[in-house]
């Protein structure tokens, strides 16, 4: 792919902002990972509206403006696959097993998904690739088993040592048959308020993934 240059959402090289002079390029690098324009956010937003889920193959080896191209998928339920460097030689066989995995992997359309939980926690944020529109409930124009989604939960009462906190995760789909779905997890665990029994059972590749993602 290009980069859209032409049109609604067009963009500009922005690879230079950053390269200009050292202390200037330290200062502004950071808005190199920001979308350049609201546009493609307000597009985004509008295919998941209708229930479409876009993903983006990027193979090109001039510069793109990835973290503007992102958003879109980002929002819609997709996913960026990128190809750097791309060879046609090397590569092929990866791009055509990606493409074949994107079609033919287990997934659903049009799904809503909300968390919920025992008295005493409550949902703080979701984080992934997904439309949120309401507070409770976050929209998936396209859900695979490959996505997952990253839920911040935060008390909001005391929890007693030795009691239950439940969570319940309620996904409303459609298969790839044109089945309407609903597949309900509940999951209950133990308060404590020792800390080695907490640590003893934290998931660190969650814990890392929830602290890379602030």
């Amino acid at each position: 792919m290009f980069m859209p240059s032409v049109g609604i959402g067009a963009l500009s090289s922005r690879e230079a902002e950053g390269r200009t002079n050292i202390s200037a390029g330290e200062k502004e690098a950071h808005k190199l990972l920001l979308p350049a324009d609201k546009i493609l956010k307000t597009m985004a937003i509008e295919f998941a509206e209708y229930q479409v889920c876009v993903d983006v193959f990027v193979t090109t080896q001039t510069y793109v403006d990835i973290a503007s191209i992102s958003v879109i998928p980002r929002t819609t339920g997709g996913q960026v696959y990128y190809y750097y460097p791309f060879s046609a030689v090397s590569d092929s066989a990866k791009l055509y097993n990606d493409l074949r995995w994107n079609i033919t992997r287990p997934q659903g359309f049009e799904a809503v998904m909300r968390v919920r939980c025992s008295q005493g926690i409550q949902v703080q944020d979701y984080s992934g690739n997904f439309c949120k529109r309401i507070p409770t409930d976050i929209d998936l124009p396209g859900i695979d088993c490959d996505k997952c989604i990253l839920v911040t939960l935060k008390h909001d009462d005391k929890l007693q040592d030795g009691s239950e906190c439940a969570f319940q995760c309620a996904l409303l789909y459609t298969t790839v048959y044109g089945q309407r779905r609903i597949r309900v997890t509940n999951l209950s665990l133990p308060c404590t308020n020792m800390l080695s029994n907490l640590f003893r059972s934290a998931d660190l590749d969650t814990q890392f993934a929830c602290l890379l993602k602030r």
